[in-house]
C-alpha cells in the first residue's frame, strides 16, 4: 500500500510560521479532508475528537498520525499537516512537539485497509531525512513529491 495514492496537494496543509494548538490544526486538517472527500466536516472532526480523547496519537519523533473510521465514507483518504514551528500542546510519547501530522479516514469495515494505511504512514516518515524534507517543503505539490519519491 502506498500512502502517496492516497494523498492530492489539496489535502496538504503547510503552516511555516505559525504554531498552532492540537485542536487548530486537527481543524485545518479535517476542513481539507472533509471537503476533499465530500463527508460531514461537522461529523469528522467529532469522530477525530473523540479518538483523540481516548489516547494521544503522538507517536514520536515529531509525528502524530490521528486516525479514524467512519460510517458511509466512500474511500480511505488522508491529510497532511506541516507544522514546523511544532504543536506543543499535543501530547507525544516522547514529550516532543509535533510537527508532522497525518490524518486518516477510512470506512467503516475496512478494517484491513485502515492497519495497512496506518503502518504506511509510519513506513514513510520513520526515516528522519525524509521528515526534514517534508519539514523544509514550501508548498503542497513539493510535499506530495516528496511522499511520491522512491524509498528505500
Amino acid at each position: 500500500m502506498k500512502l502517496e495514492s492516497y494523498i492530492r496537494p489539496e489535502q496538504i496543509v503547510l503552516s511555516p510560521n505559525a504554531s498552532p494548538t492540537k485542536q487548530a490544526a486537527l481543524e485545518q486538517l479535517v476542513d481539507v479532508l472533509s471537503r476533499a472527500v465530500g463527508y460531514d466536516r461537522e461529523a469528522m472532526l467529532q469522530a477525530v475528537v473523540h479518538r483523540e480523547s481516548l489516547m494521544s496519537t503522538g507517536i514520536g519523533q515529531g509525528l502524530a498520525v490521528p486516525h479514524v473510521r467512519l460510517e458511509r465514507l466512500g474511500a480511505p483518504a488522508v491529510a497532511v499537516g506541516i507544522f514546523p514551528e511544532g504543536i506543543s500542546d499535543y501530547i507525544s510519547l516522547d514529550k516532543e512537539p509535533v510537527r508532522i501530522v497525518l490524518l486518516i479516514a477510512a470506512p467503516k469495515g475496512q478494517h484491513e485497509t485502515y492497519i495497512r494505511l496506518l503502518a504506511a504512514a509510519v513506513d514513510v516518515l520513520k526515516d528522519p531525512e525524509m521528515r526534514q524534507a517534508v519539514l523544509a517543503a514550501q508548498t503542497p505539490a513539493d510535499v506530495a513529491a516528496l511522499l511520491k519519491e522512491e524509498r528505500k
